[in-house]
């Protein structure tokens, strides 16, 4: 099983936000389903987030459609490797945003997991995740 996680730069105006949200985690639910893809999805208004897992076809067609999505630019691999087993079972989408997350402290790790300039932000940010697997967080699914 693939497991990849990217960080993007988000185009979109801040009173669509919420909308926008709505609509990707409703398509990637009724899509990831269909693959059989698990993840989690942290937004904050400089940075989405991503971490996907399942069969590498299926995370590869999400990660085309995501390279293509005008809502998306600068979009940059974080992490992508083999995974034996998936740390969001059951979760095709959870959304973690500033409606029910807090992402002060998150935007600078975002930020520096985007820019390459820290070698451990990846390490950092691929262990804020596995938290967010194992917390009492109450996501959007």
């Amino acid at each position: 099983m693939l497991s990849l996680i990217y960080v993007s730069r988000p185009l979109i105006e801040n009173e669509d936000r919420a909308r926008v949200f709505d609509d990707i985690q409703a398509v990637s639910i009724a899509r990831n389903s269909m693959l059989e893809i698990t993840g989690l999805l942290i937004a904050t208004p400089r940075f989405f987030a991503q971490l996907l897992e399942g069969p590498a076809r299926g995370v590869d067609t999400v990660m085309a459609s995501i390279l293509a999505d005008p809502r998306h630019h600068e979009v940059r691999v974080v992490r992508r490797s083999e995974a034996a087993v998936r740390r969001y079972p059951l979760w095709r989408m959870a959304r973690f945003d500033g409606e029910n997350f807090g992402i002060e402290g998150i935007t600078p790790l975002l930020a520096a997991a985007h820019a390459r300039d820290d070698p451990e932000a990846g390490r950092r940010l691929d262990r804020l995740m596995a938290a967010i697997a194992f917390s009492r967080a109450s996501p959007r699914i």
